[in-house]
């Protein structure tokens, strides 16, 4: 292989890599995973510091690398070419001859015919080295003429080069276009979009092939672009593009693969196929491992096996699951309006699928999705402990009858670290098995990990990591955008969060979302002015907007101005999203001379704390219910039982973010112990933490190239 020049650290990293690959050589299961684990490092470290070095994929540098040992076994003349194949780890000689041929030029029978001997003569003559001197006239003239034949071949072969050997294919991809629903009568649409959808995620098993996600092709429906300029956009090979028509319950399909880069169809003539409810399963499969054939996708047995496997064969309890996504599709194009009945749709759907197939592992999946992730909760401690423990029943019958299931398995890690079990919930995620295939979904899972225990500085590098491997940006969903601008204003860099902000405002055009963002951003920077503006603007767009009301609220506090918080406390409905929540409430309705009803709320406040402590969840894990208790106490005018909480707050071992420092300097609920002994005290030991991590951070912002 050639490589770049490189340091001497960077030679010994690559010898190590090297001879590690090279003692797993005949292994075919030995990947990046395995070779992460025997080199002590994560998968991400391994592809940062490879990547400088000779700009390859991880997996590009063990296939070629296999490849390279390939040709070297192929001077043994004892070895056949399927032997060799399976000592550089190829499950199938058929897909190293054509690995072999994609990355030398030639087939390796080519290569093998030429014997070591010419191979030898072959490179003296490019190092300039003489033929030996103990060759006779007429051999070495023989060779002369030889060596003149050869160089005129070679000028030639460069001429035609183009047009000989197709352009070798990394990593193939691929993007599967919603299809088109061309049936007469409305009602049907769930069936086309589930046929797509599925085939899309068998095509996903296949490690050798890069699939864009559904929410990145889904911005392509209706599309007026051509198929060239789709692929040009997202960087992808090759494009499925269909439709389909519903006729007394059978549907006829027809589709057309196309190679976006020469515009040509790969299929002489569309594929037609009518599919019914009883053959649908099948043909999903049989069109996955057609398309891969098709691209020449290597289909490992294993991966077959995947592809072929039915999830359920009730085909009732199917065509339910299917109309479940429908709901759960049409409640992600719109999240913001709360589109709570949606849910509760799809919910009904999957728990009658469930009731017809109890084995039904996918439809577990999904209502566990639902419980642990999409159900808004609005912050009630004990509504919260009734859905976490629902989606855990969930996530446990689908690994039952699905030991394999990954999304059930990141679930699982998922309900303990929200059930305040954080190692237990490291130990699953770091069992989570990494394919190439999923590698963004595990960034992603991460991420939220991180996020979720407060560890900021590695869920920054696991999103750095996530939207590195992304084919598109659009790919992203918005909420992780949001999510990451979080993190960085926490960490007090507001101005790189607005950029994310605006990059998710251009990629999506949803500019309530970008409101909110930036409202948000500027609320935890200190900016209550400019917040509030932000809070105007969604206002005027969606005056019931009960997240843009709770924050104009919350606005209001910071501002002092609580004839205005009482007015949005009342139009958002006095809902608890959490335990500070209650104690604003209660603050609020103090600061408008209503005692009777702040003293309420003050009590349901520290009675909401105190089960959140019992129940160790995020707010109590991470200490945020011991600060809101000593806010309650000092707007109460308890102050010791204030300080005494809030001189906890030493014991968090992690950074705290800026908005918290911010709070102790002007959060008004606070303002009756600022001058009590032991609160300098409590807020020089938080500015401390902060300023460590935010230097960290930004040396990391740095090496990225995202802070300059």
């Amino acid at each position: 292989m050639i490589v770049k020049s490189h340091s001497e650290v960077d030679q010994v990293f690559l010898k190590r890599l090297t001879a590690t690959v090279e003692a797993n050589l005949d292994n075919e299961q030995f990947g990046v995973k395995e070779l992460a684990a025997k080199m002590g490092l994560s998968r991400s470290q391994i592809h940062r510091r490879l990547k400088p070095i000779c700009n390859k994929s991880v997996s590009q540098f063990i296939r070629e690398l296999r490849l390279e040992k390939g040709r070297e076994l192929m001077a043994d003349e004892n070895l056949t070419i399927s032997e060799i194949s399976y000592k550089v780890g190829f499950g199938s000689p058929s897909y190293f001859v054509k690995s072999f041929h994609d990355y030398f030029g030639y087939p390796p029978g080519a290569f093998a015919k030429r014997g070591k001997s010419e191979i030898e003569f072959v490179d003296s003559s490019f190092s300039g080295r003489n033929p030996t001197s103990k060759q006779s006239r007429h051999k070495s003239k023989f060779l002369i003429a030889a060596l003149s034949l050869f160089v005129m071949l070679v000028v030639s072969f460069l001429l035609v080069k183009p047009f000989l050997i197709k352009k070798r294919i990394v990593e193939k991809s691929i993007v599967v276009l919603p299809f088109i629903d061309d049936s007469p009568e409305a009602g049907y649409s769930y069936i086309v979009d589930g046929l797509m959808e599925e085939i899309l995620n068998k095509l996903s098993v296949i490690s050798d092939l890069m699939v864009v996600s559904r929410t990145t092709s889904e911005h392509f429906r209706n599309s007026k672009k051509s198929l060239k300029e789709i692929g040009k956009e997202l960087r992808t090979d090759f494009v499925l593009e269909g439709s389909a028509q519903t006729i007394n319950n059978i549907i006829r399909i027809r589709l057309q693969l196309i190679e976006t880069k020469t515009d040509r169809h790969l299929w002489s003539k569309p594929y037609e196929r009518e599919v019914t409810i009883e053959n649908i399963l099948a043909v999903q499969s049989e069109l996955a491992i057609l398309i891969a054939e098709e691209i020449d996708a290597f289909i490992t047995r294993d991966e077959k096996r995947q592809i072929n496997e039915k999830s359920t064969n009730n085909l009732t309890a199917y065509n339910l699951y299917l109309r479940g996504l429908d709901y759960i599709r049409l409640y992600e194009l719109r999240p913001l309006k709360q589109s709570r009945q949606e849910l509760l749709n799809a919910r009904t759907l999957f728990e009658k699928a469930i009731q017809l197939d109890s084995t039904f592992s996918d439809a577990y999946v999904q209502m566990a999705d639902i419980y642990l992730n999409k159900i808004w909760y609005w912050g009630n401690v004990y509504l919260l402990e009734q859905y976490l423990d629902s989606g855990l029943i969930m996530v446990n019958k689908a690994l039952q009858y699905d030991k394999k299931n990954w999304r059930a398995r990141a679930f699982e890690g998922q309900y303990y670290l929200q059930k305040g079990m954080p190692e237990k919930a490291r130990k699953l995620f770091e069992k989570l098995p990494v394919y190439d295939a999923n590698l963004s979904e595990y960034y992603e899972t991460t991420f939220k990990f991180f996020l979720g225990t407060e560890d900021f500085y590695n869920a920054l590098n696991s999103f750095i990591d996530y939207e590195k491997i992304v084919l598109d940006e659009m790919s992203i969903p918005p909420n992780l955008y949001m999510q990451f601008g979080w993190i960085l204003t926490y960490m007090g860099y507001p101005d790189v969060a607005k950029e994310y902000a605006q990059k998710s405002l251009y990629l999506y055009n949803d500019s309530i979302s970008y409101y909110s963002n930036m409202g948000l951003i500027e609320t935890m920077s200190g900016n209550f002015k400019t917040a509030m503006k932000y809070c105007h603007r969604i206002y005027e767009k969606d005056s019931i907007n009960i997240n843009n009301l709770y924050f104009s609220m919350i606005n209001s506090v910071w501002l002092n101005d609580y004839p205005n918080a009482y007015k949005y406390m009342i139009k958002y409905g006095k809902k608890y999203i959490n335990s500070q929540s209650a104690t604003i409430l209660g603050f609020i309705y103090f600061k408008n001379g209503k005692v009777k009803e702040a003293n309420e709320h003050y009590n349901k406040a520290v009675k909401i704390i105190q089960d959140e402590i019992e129940l160790n969840n995020y707010f109590a894990r991470n200490y945020y219910s011991l600060s809101n208790l000593a806010c309650v106490y000092s707007a109460m005018g308890e102050k010791g039982k204030a300080m005494f909480n809030l001189e906890q707050l030493k014991n968090r071992k992690t950074s705290f973010p800026l908005f918290i420092i911010i709070g102790m300097k002007q959060w008004p609920l606070l303002e009756n112990i600022r001058k009590e002994p032991g609160f300098s005290d409590v807020l020089a030991d938080m500015e401390f933490k902060y300023q460590k991590e935010h230097e960290r951070v930004g040396e990391l912002l740095h090496e990225q190239g995202i802070l300059k």
